[in-house]
């Protein structure tokens, strides 16, 4: 990663110094714990970004996938396609500064970025959980329970694990319950539903499409067998393809094109 981005400086702390500093060829060291004391006399004002020549079409982030072609590739992300997906979300979800996001994702997933980003671009109050923490189940819904969490994510088999423990027997009061990454089955939302109080949505998306390309909500649905991944999000088009390209004809399958 560290080869292909050609970064101009590395972030570390007192944990990764160490273990960077070999990887880093002489690039700059920027410590975040032993080099704080230098930053209290900067500026505290947010930069304008237009004045640093920053653009909507300037790069957000650069994320790695598993490597489905046999080596991990990044994937870079433009700021108007973050904020594509953040306002379709803030919007189509209504999340505002009343609620409470609950961020356990790791950050080497991009799954991870919406609960960063959303939560705060319109003020809302973000649980963050270590590690250790996310990985516990017992200790996920104590956090839930304790922060008045009103917005979870979770994949849906640890959500099928979360829901087999003493700690999620009684109803939580969440508006919304986020899934995606694996299929859905319909039984888990359903249950899901009812444990949380609120909404279940299904979420697809490849990380090249900016997190989610598709969503359905199954806040008031009947489910089947599986939960559909739904419709695309905003100023977005999904086509479902033949092998030349052309449109499969109703309940025929094709290969998804975003």
């Amino acid at each position: 990663m560290v080869d292909e981005t050609a970064p101009v400086a590395l972030l570390v702390h007192g944990a990764t110094r160490e273990r960077l500093e070999a990887l880093a060829g002489g690039l700059p060291l920027v410590d975040l714990e032993a080099d704080a004391a230098a930053w209290p006399m900067l500026n505290a004002a947010n930069p304008d970004p237009y004045t640093l020549g920053l653009r909507p079409n300037h790069l957000a982030y650069v994320i790695y996938t598993s490597g489905s072609t046999g080596r991990p590739k990044g994937v870079m992300v433009e700021h108007r396609n973050l904020t594509n997906h953040t306002i379709w979300q803030s919007n189509v979800f209504v999340f505002s500064s009343e609620d409470v996001v609950l961020q356990r994702t790791s950050v080497s997933f991009d799954a991870a970025v919406w609960e960063l980003w959303t939560p705060i671009s319109i003020g809302a109050r973000l649980v963050l959980l270590t590690n250790e923490q996310g990985r516990d189940p017992q200790q996920i819904a104590c956090a839930i329970a304790r922060q008045q969490v009103s917005i979870v994510q979770f994949v849906p088999s640890l959500l099928q694990a979360l829901l087999s423990i003493p700690a999620f027997a009684q109803r939580l009061n969440c508006r919304y319950v986020f899934c995606g990454g694996e299929p859905l089955s319909g039984a888990l939302a359903i249950r899901a539903r009812r444990v949380f109080g609120g909404g279940v949505v299904n979420l697809y998306g490849p990380t090249e499409a900016t997190i989610d390309a598709t969503w359905w909500d199954g806040s008031g649905a009947t489910f089947g067998e599986a939960a559909p991944i739904g419709r695309p999000i905003a100023n977005t088009s999904i086509f479902l393809l033949d092998a030349e390209g052309q449109s499969v004809p109703i309940g025929v399958a094709g290969e998804l094109h975003i």
